[in-house]
């Protein structure tokens, strides 16, 4: 479990501040889907929250930290740094295969763009 301060909230994602490297904050990603139903419309900027940290990777084009956070209660009560094997399963792109049934959430539309049509996929869309 991580304390943390909203910092900002754009569209279905909340980004957290969860720590401070030097003079820069560390900043995570809270997405709508990762929070209780009723609990993401009611968050405000400064408010102090606890989130854990669901998964963090580097991205590869521009060497940034990719932090992404969870409060759901199903992953709140386990341990630091364990996801139960279903939900790992069901977060990993290797466990997806062509013409597979998902639900998702989508997350952007743009008729103009090259990828008109951005989506998130998870366990609890």
């Amino acid at each position: 479990m991580v304390n943390g301060v909203l910092k900002s909230i754009k569209g279905n994602c909340c980004f957290v501040q969860v720590g401070q490297q030097g003079r820069l904050p560390t900043i995570g990603r809270l997405h709508k889907i990762e929070t209780p139903d009723s609990n993401f419309n009611s968050m405000t900027i400064g408010e102090r929250i606890q989130v854990k940290i669901l998964k963090v990777s580097q991205d590869a084009q521009s060497d940034r930290l990719l932090i992404e956070l969870t409060r759901r209660p199903e992953h709140l009560t386990l341990p630091t740094g364990q996801l139960s094997d279903q939900l790992q399963q069901l977060l990993s792109l290797d466990t997806l295969q062509e013409g597979q049934k998902l639900q998702a959430l989508i997350t952007d539309v743009s008729p103009e763009s090259s990828h008109p049509v951005q989506i998130q996929i998870s366990p609890f869309v």
